[in-house]
């Protein structure tokens, strides 16, 4: 990966993303080149998604950090437009926000306490 691999790594660099997240950021590129066995920016979005589906089914993968890492990569370092090389987004659990009762409403109505100093 060479050149690719440095111009990535500035790229993160730039951005703040931490040391962490570019490991595996690298990582995803790296074994999606190793899998094919060609440079990553040589791969069509066929190959790219026959890849991601293999992780999924095959190998019981999340694609979550990979599909972010395969992103930034033919986003930012190869400066694909996102309409050219469309990764699925990775499903991110919905929660529920938590509804206070009507008596938890009414408490944070009502003025604290405050307890009265003690004489000295």
């Amino acid at each position: 990966m060479g050149h690719l691999r440095t111009k990535m790594e500035q790229d993160m660099l730039i951005r703040g993303i931490s040391e962490r997240t570019a490991r595996h950021y690298l990582g995803a590129v790296e074994r999606l080149a190793r899998h094919y066995g060609r440079a990553p920016d040589t791969l069509t979005l066929p190959e790219v998604e026959g890849y991601l589906g293999h992780l999924r089914q095959e190998r019981h993968l999340q694609l979550a950090s990979v599909v972010s890492g395969l992103r930034f990569f033919y986003e930012v370092t190869l400066g694909r437009a996102r309409s050219d090389f469309l990764t699925p987004a990775p499903k991110i659990p919905q929660t529920q926000p938590h509804v206070l009762s009507r008596p938890e409403v009414v408490r944070l109505g009502q003025p604290a306490r405050v307890r009265a100093a003690s004489p000295r």
